[in-house]
């Protein structure tokens, strides 16, 4: 059975639950990643259709109405996780709620012009600043962090009650990658995702946020460890900021030689693609938008001498993967460069995003070379050599090729 086929198995056996995936290497060819994006769906996918029908927690809810303990549904639940996990390569765990306290998902009109992202006036809720009660302990090699705490907005800089934050931890002693159950924000987009205690002393940590069925860009922020407080607190006190994105402007239909779509995007991108080799969405539901580098919230972009040069970012919604092949890119030539200069071709590592050749999928929230792209002779567009493009969709940036 290959990576795709226990990805849908994991898929379907563990929906209707909130998960959280252990594994204790670093995952191997997208197999634990696997494990993480089908918790993640499915918990989604519980949370949301708990929080609507019911107005409570998943884990509370659906059972009380069905007449059923929240206890016997969680046993059956994890019994079939755990083999399916035991045969993909990882361990799933299950908990019940969800911790939100806001019914409804944010939503927009996507036939409405994209807003122009501007920075929150707005001050941080004061229950980030709140003191830890956790005992640190003193004997952890490397970070030890008991709750991670920030906020969300969306790119006008209101609160986004409703959205799901989801944090993952490498620990530092066995390298497992741990992601935890997503958390609900408030409706001053406060969240708060409490670390059990067995994997409080980390190496790293990246924190995705999204909103489930909705098309805001999923977003993939790194903590910044080095400003521990010692009380075991990691206090994101920059908001997190939720991008709108839009449908696809056209989807040709392929031809019956080479079988490729090509969706033409907001931005003037367009990406070549088999639709078979979709994971995730299907062709008729991809959307996106460009962003600007300095815009607010982009918590993703590096700083420091080795940081890429990002000239320009895109946004996809909803993210996905493409095996087996790479979806050929071309866009406008918004940056100015060139006819003829090659131009570096970045992806934003997401759930299960894995190259060809690489042994271990791309690491969440980390910038990884995709292709080198080309602008054409007439200076108008960038496109990427035939057979190359970008490995999966999430976000993608450009900037001058390596020297």
């Amino acid at each position: 059975m290959n990576n795709i086929d226990l990805k849908r198995l994991v898929l379907c056996l563990t929906v209707c639950m909130f998960v959280a995936c252990e594994t204790t290497a670093p995952p191997e060819n997208g197999g634990t990643e696997a494990g993480e994006n089908a918790g993640e769906s499915a918990g989604e996918s519980a949370g949301e259709s708990a929080g609507r029908s019911a107005g409570e927690s998943a884990g509370e809810s659906a059972g009380e109405s069905a007449g059923e303990s929240a206890g016997e549904r969680a046993g059956a639940g994890e019994s079939a996780g755990e083999d399916a996990g035991e045969g993909a390569g990882f361990e799933i765990s299950f908990g019940g709620d969800d911790g939100g306290s806001v019914d409804e998902s944010p939503t927009f009109d996507p036939s409405e012009p994209l807003p122009t992202p501007r920075v929150t006036t707005l001050d941080p809720p004061e229950k980030i600043a709140e003191p830890g009660e956790a005992d640190i302990d003193s004997s952890c090699g490397g970070h030890y962090i008991s709750e991670v705490r920030g906020w969300v907005v969306d790119e006008l800089g209101e609160p986004m009650g409703g959205a799901k934050v989801q944090l993952c931890i490498r620990n530092f002693v066995t390298g497992a990658l741990t992601c935890l159950m997503p958390k609900a924000t408030d409706r001053e987009g406060y969240f708060s995702v409490p670390v059990s205690e067995s994997a409080r002393c980390l190496s790293s940590a990246a924190l995705r946020a999204i909103v489930p069925r909705v098309a805001f860009a999923p977003i993939y922020c790194h903590g910044d460890l080095t400003g521990e407080t010692g009380d075991g607190i990691l206090r994101i006190e920059d908001p997190i900021v939720l991008y709108q994105t839009r449908p696809a402007l056209s989807i040709d239909e392929p031809s019956i030689e080479e079988g490729l779509h090509t969706v033409s995007l907001l931005g003037d991108v367009k990406l070549d693609l088999l639709a078979e080799d979709l994971y995730g969405p299907t062709v008729d539901e991809l959307g996106g938008r460009p962003i600007g580098p300095t815009d607010p919230g982009l918590c993703f972009l590096e700083e420091g001498d080795d940081a890429p040069t990002i000239d320009g970012i895109y946004a996809f919604a909803p993210e996905g993967d493409i095996t087996g092949s790479t979806a050929r890119l071309s866009f406008a030539n918004i940056a100015g460069y060139e006819p003829g200069e090659e131009v570096q071709i970045y992806v934003l590592g997401n759930l299960d995003c894995s190259i060809e050749g690489q042994e271990e999928p791309l690491e969440e929230g980390e910038w990884t070379i995709a292709t080198t792209a080309v602008v054409d002779d007439g200076g108008m567009l960038i496109q990427s050599p035939e057979g190359e493009g970008l490995p999966c969709l999430s976000w993608f940036g450009y900037g001058p090729a390596e020297q």
